[in-house]
């Protein structure tokens, strides 16, 4: 099953308050209270505005972030297998929020600070929407010394571009489909489930887990225990 997203890590957004998710091509998550859930819907739906370049917009229509969050920065750390890409969120004193700090560390040892709260003013939106899914190929240096740089340039390009595009890919839906998806996020909300619709939800996970990366958040202790206990996080 595919795993492209493996670490999520999210620091004051609403109920997350420092939280460390290891994920993998299926995690279960049981919330019996539903607000981590409610929560991480949130957040996955603000990271994929984010990377398609419409974080204002999402913003404004949602109102998942305002004055009644506070003034404390909501920073998220994402890791794609190897590689890192770290974000931070602060409110203007216009009340709007911008990204105040944004940064990549790549497998091949090359870190990038794409944006630097010590020098840089803050951005409407991410430079991580800048980077297009069709990547450029690389070109030939204009002499031996831009050799390096124009390699060095390309991998993180193609670094960007490819997590961008994982981010783009997440799917927020309330019912089970084999729709295209990077991650599909996946509520069960119901508590006390019959044992035959439990086998049906667990059959239909597996499968969409056989093609996509799911997170699966359930109110229901009986679902989540018909699961792999190495899949469920609590």
């Amino acid at each position: 099953m595919p795993t492209e997203l493996t670490r999520l890590r999210v620091s004051c957004f609403h109920s997350l308050r420092d939280v460390d998710l290891s994920l993998q091509g299926l995690t279960v998550l049981e919330d019996p209270q539903g607000t981590a859930t409610k929560d991480l819907a949130s957040l996955l739906a603000l990271l994929k505005a984010l990377a398609e370049g419409g974080l204002q917009r999402h913003l404004r229509e949602t109102q998942v972030l305002g004055p009644a969050h506070g003034c404390e920065a909501v920073r998220v750390e994402l890791s794609f297998q190897d590689n890192q890409y770290s974000v931070e969120l602060r409110p203007r004193p216009e009340g709007d929020w911008w990204v105040a700090s944004e940064s990549v560390d790549l497998l091949v040892g090359l870190s990038c600070q794409l944006l630097d709260p010590d020098r840089d003013a803050p951005r409407a939106e991410a430079a991580l929407s800048l980077y297009s899914l069709e990547v450029p190929e690389p070109v030939a240096p204009r002499a031996p010394d831009d050799s390096e740089a124009e390699v060095l340039g390309h991998v993180l390009y193609r670094a960007m571009a490819w997590m961008r595009g994982v981010l783009m890919g997440i799917r927020i839906e309330p019912e089970l489909s084999c729709a295209p998806a990077m991650l599909y996020f996946f509520e069960e909300a119901d508590r006390d489930l019959p044992p035959n619709a439990i086998w049906e939800r667990v059959q239909g996970i597996r499968a969409t887990a056989s093609l996509h990366q799911v997170l699966l958040c359930t109110a229901s202790a009986s679902l989540a225990e018909a699961f792999d206990v190495r899949t469920v996080l609590r």
